[in-house]
């Protein structure tokens, strides 16, 4: 699990809100905006930053870093049946130029607190 902060833009005195990203992949945020459907940005950005389950993480990165680009496409196409080509583009993108925020390493399963680079679990 990873828990990601975002100030309140509208309260910036009040606790800030709290996005919480499990290993499964799922993605929750304390914002009202969240219980109305496309109106959490927060959940937006988090979901933009790890699209995947951690599972799905690791497989990805093995697939990348032995340049299997058809099984790449695959498992993405897997996960998002309906993904247009500007969302695979955007996908691609993040996993190939994935950085943990908390090392600096990059193209490792972003796993618990940080990334397999930084925090074995």
């Amino acid at each position: 699990m990873r828990v990601f902060t975002y100030p309140s833009k509208t309260a910036p005195h009040k606790p800030p809100h709290k996005t919480t990203r499990h290993e499964d992949g799922s993605v929750v945020c304390s914002c009202k905006g969240f219980y109305h459907p496309g109106k959490c940005w927060h959940y937006k950005d988090v979901r933009k930053q790890f699209p995947f389950s951690d599972e799905r993480w690791a497989e990805i990165l093995v697939l990348v870093n032995e340049a299997k680009h058809h099984e790449l496409l695959q498992l993405i196409l897997s996960e998002y049946p309906n993904i247009t080509r500007e969302g695979m583009a955007e996908i691609i993108h993040t996993v190939v130029e994935w950085k943990c925020e908390m090392c600096g390493a990059e193209k490792q399963s972003p796993k618990g607190l940080g990334c397999t680079a930084c925090h074995d679990e």
